[in-house]
């Protein structure tokens, strides 16, 4: 019974957990966004789901500027403010900022449309093109909300609304017929899982709106501030990911990127517990700095990456182990020889949780221009990496071994700021009495 007692408390303890709730939000999102793929790419023909996917594409990069200017200032601001009135202010001003970005967004593809009609753009093209102007607008609640969760670090409701989008849309899937007509089905399956999804959070979750009135526009002025480079960041991150799989194309062809995308496919599902982790500690480490706490900011800091890497250390083993069976799994027989460049992935693995929680602390340190230079820095070393590499010695390992190096340019250039502004010494320690970190304001 005693032992009984403290596996209940155990579970108790990680079920209230955020570190848990965040997890599993995004784990079950994935998955279903997993399910959803597999049943298209099987059940509507190949030209109709490109189309679908053409559109997603766009749409999700529009959507993904908007969380660019607005996600991560928001948690910021909300931190800093000490008052119940001035968090209001803070929301209030980031709802209007997505306003003016969202009206923005709608003018620009009301110009765009005719131009799409006149070059003959794919089907997905018109699709997003002719829709997104309205679209957008529906989008917005849904979207504010998670950002405005995630600053109140409110996590359960945070990752409860993306992972109804996904499930709504793919029950409606499931009980519908595609039809002759896929791509229109999936459109209108779409719209009705954000209306659903909006209409039930009206009714049920009010924590979210703002009242108009009590934005301010110096505080909508900060927000873009800092918003502008966290999207340049944020951008910058999609770039590495991309430029990768662009000159791969240009040097050695299609078969060697599906080569590639396998297994960067298991490094993509693995970031989504890190992606978490660095969820939760975002919102802490702004208000830690906030509070001018500089020695428990970096000892948090320093908690939250010892802490990722010793959980991440064991399932590396088994990946090392057994990555020739990861890669078959993931992509079949053909794919077994790519088992050497998960090898060298998961080498870049054991460095990735200090490179995102690094760019997590410049940003909750008001430095989101430091983590922008970095990005860059990372994007310039992989493009003149690969380059180099594809240019002299076609190799996928290669390929994969200059992401290697990127991130420890960019651990590199982090760390050093760190230890300027911060006085880490060598070990890891904070001297108290010279650190200065108000001062890293003025970078």
């Amino acid at each position: 019974m005693k032992y009984l007692s403290k596996i209940k408390a155990l579970i108790q303890k990680l079920s209230t957990s955020s570190h848990t709730q965040v997890l599993a939000g995004n784990l079950a999102t994935a998955a279903l966004g997993f399910l959803t793929f597999w049943y298209l790419a099987r059940h509507i023909p190949a030209q109709d789901f490109g189309e679908w996917l053409i559109f997603l594409t766009a749409f999700n990069f529009m959507e993904m500027v908007r969380t660019g200017f607005i996600r991560q200032a928001l948690v910021r601001e909300f931190a800093a403010a000490r008052e119940v009135w001035q968090q209001k202010q803070v929301i209030a001003s980031a709802w209007c900022l997505g306003f003016i970005l969202t009206t923005g967004f709608s003018l620009i593809l009301l110009l765009v449309y005719p131009f799409s009609s006149y070059l003959q753009a794919s089907p997905g093209w018109m699709l997003f093109s002719a829709h997104y102007p309205w679209l957008v607008w529906l989008t917005l609640p849904l979207s504010m909300a998670t950002f405005v969760y995630h600053a109140k670090q409110s996590f359960l409701k945070m990752v409860t609304v993306p992972f109804l989008q996904t499930a709504v849309f793919l029950v409606i899937l499931l009980s519908s017929s595609l039809g002759p007509a896929p791509l229109f089905t999936l459109f209108t399956a779409y719209v009705l899982t954000r209306l659903g999804v909006l209409l039930t959070g009206l009714v049920y979750i009010r924590d979210w709106w703002a009242r108009p009135d009590l934005a301010q526009r110096q505080k909508i002025q900060a927000l873009f501030q800092f918003g502008k480079y966290s999207l340049g960041t944020l951008l910058g991150t999609n770039l590495l990911r991309s430029a990768d799989i662009f000159l791969i194309s240009f040097f050695m062809g299609p078969v060697a990127v599906a080569r590639y995308a396998v297994p960067v496919k298991f490094i993509e599902l693995v970031s989504i517990p890190l992606r978490s982790f660095t969820m939760v500690a975002y919102p802490k480490f702004c208000q830690l700095f906030a509070e001018g706490k500089t020695y428990l900011l970096w000892s948090y800091f320093v908690k939250q990456v010892s802490r990722f890497s010793v959980l991440m250390i064991p399932g590396l083993i088994l990946a090392v182990l057994f990555r020739e069976q990861i890669v078959v799994l993931l992509g079949g027989e053909t794919y077994r020889d790519t088992s050497g460049i998960l090898l060298v992935f998961l080498i870049f693995l054991l460095f990735l949780p200090l490179d995102r929680f690094t760019g997590v602390l410049l940003d909750s340190m008001s430095l989101p221009q430091l983590n922008t230079l970095k990005v860059s820095g990372m994007v310039l070393v992989n493009i003149l990496g690969d380059l180099l590499v594809l240019f002299f010695y076609p190799s996928l390992e290669a390929v994969a071994a200059v992401t290697v190096a990127n991130v420890l340019v960019g651990i590199i250039y982090v760390m050093y700021y760190i230890h300027r502004r911060l006085r880490v010494s060598p070990t890891w320690e904070l001297n108290l009495h010279k650190s200065r970190l108000p001062e890293a304001r003025e970078i």
